[in-house]
């Protein structure tokens, strides 16, 4: 899986993590749909489109072996990381 996807974890009674599964394509859209990554996204403040302009971003930089862009720890600037 690569650049997002969403990983179900869960905590049992005695505090420890157990995975579940995970989706490479999970529902994705805008927070206006309710939809879960895009609540969690408004959490570090970040927008669907923004999300969406560096899934894109980083598509096409893989495609053409270029470096990928990825958030800075203040979210509202970008990165670029090999």
């Amino acid at each position: 899986m690569s650049d997002y996807g969403k990983f179900d974890i869960r905590i049992d009674q005695s505090g420890r993590y157990y995975f579940i599964d995970s989706n490479s394509n999970p529902a994705f859209g805008p927070k206006e749909l309710d939809i879960a990554i895009a609540n969690i996204l408004g959490l570090y403040n970040i927008s669907f489109p923004e999300i969406l302009k560096r899934l894109l971003l980083n598509t096409m930089r893989d495609a053409t072996g270029k470096e990928r862009v990825n958030p800075s720890p203040d979210n509202n600037e970008d990165t670029k990381t090999a």
